[in-house]
Parts: structure tokens; C-alpha cells; sequence
């Protein structure tokens, strides 16, 4: 579950803040994957590279719908067709779904909030065992790692870097190490061309 704090300015002109709950319990992500055929990463994944604009829209405002709900108390998480509808067509939810179109970071905090934790921990190790990685997982980072081009991909925690597969930003280049600014050169240099649009 994740708690958002959504600004917004109303009707009349004032600002205001509300916080909205998001959850997706393990039934419903079972429910998606019988009724899609994929898991919900390998769905947004898979949108996001080869997807339209409109498509990405319509599966980031699905996410939304189908997690938005009140939570009471410690336990309790109610949905129903009015509180869904009632914040689908508020300015709240205007604002919130500008802000997860054009903030990468906050898209990816809001996706993993959604979702059950201990789910997100299977999903980031793909464990099978105790500091044992499954075979698909390795063989998939070390593809990802040959498509970025870069010498070093992977920050210390083992992530890929965000301009991994793409051009990074000017932001992201000041805040470069010389070693990863070196890397970003000497792969342009190489003829490597993106994989994903820049941002």
C-alpha cells in the first residue's frame, strides 16, 4: 500500500492537499496475469518500450483504477464502483496522473507502493533460494548490462543506471562521476545507439 499526497488547485483558484490510498493485493495481480497473460511488470515494461502514447495513458489510468481505495483502520482496505468513480473524475486524480506521465522516479515509487511488499522483494531478487539467483534472472542482467554500452551499467546497490538505455539527461550528466562520464563518452564514441526514448 502506498499513501500519496496530491496537490491540486480547485474549481475556485485554491490550492489544495489531499491524501489518497493505493493498493494491490495478491488476488487482483493473479487476476491480472489470468486475465492479460502477463505479469503487471512485464505489461508496463513492455508498454512503456513499445507502446503508444495513448496506450501507456490507458494502462497507467487502469493501475490507478483498479489500486485506488479507503483505507480504514490498520486492516481494512474497501474499493467499490463509488469511491473508484468519485475519484476518477476529481481534480485530484487529474493532477495525479499528470505527475506520473512525466515523473519517471515517482511512477516507479508509486508502482512498487501498490503492490504487495514481500511481492517487490520476489520481483527485485527473483530469488530462488537464499543469495541464489534463478538462471533467467542472471542471463536477463547481463543482456540488459551488453545493451547499455556501458563498461559499468550498475550502480553499487546492483541497479541499472537510469541512462543505462538511454541518453541521459543534463541533469544527470552533471551529476555524473568522471568514470561514468567517461563510460557515457566512450559508448557514444562506439556508434551505441538507444533503446529507450530519451526523457
Amino acid at each position: 500500500m502506498i499513501k500519496q499526497t496530491i496537490k491540486f488547485e480547485d474549481f475556485d483558484g485554491n490550492e489544495v492537499t489531499e491524501e489518497h490510498y493505493f493498493h494491490l493485493s495478491t488476488a487482483q495481480i493473479m487476476e491480472w496475469v489470468a486475465e492479460k497473460g502477463d505479469d503487471l511488470g512485464t505489461q508496463m515494461e513492455n508498454t512503456v518500450k513499445n507502446g503508444s502514447g495513448g496506450e501507456i495513458m490507458l494502462l497507467f489510468r487502469e493501475i490507478i483504477e483498479k489500486s485506488y481505495g479507503d483505507r480504514q483502520g490498520g486492516s481494512s482496505f474497501v474499493r467499490s464502483p463509488e469511491i473508484t468513480a468519485r475519484f476518477m473524475d476529481s481534480l485530484a486524480f487529474e493532477a495525479f496522473f499528470g505527475e506520473l506521465l512525466t515523473d519517471d522516479k515517482k511512477a516507479t515509487e508509486f508502482f512498487n507502493g501498490i503492490m504487495p511488499q514481500k511481492l517487490v522483494k520476489q520481483l527485485q531478487t527473483k530469488q530462488i533460494a537464499p543469495g541464489v539467483k534463478s538462471i533467467e534472472f542472471v542471463e536477463n542482467e547481463a543482456e540488459e548490462d551488453q545493451r547499455s554500452g556501458l563498461k559499468a551499467p550498475r550502480d553499487n546497490d546492483g541497479n541499472l543506471v537510469p541512462w543505462a538505455h538511454r541518453k541521459p539527461t543534463l541533469k544527470e550528466q552533471q551529476a555524473m562521476t568522471k568514470a561514468q562520464l567517461q563510460d557515457v563518452m566512450m559508448r557514444m564514441n562506439r556508434g551505441w545507439e538507444p533503446t529507450v526514448e530519451s526523457v
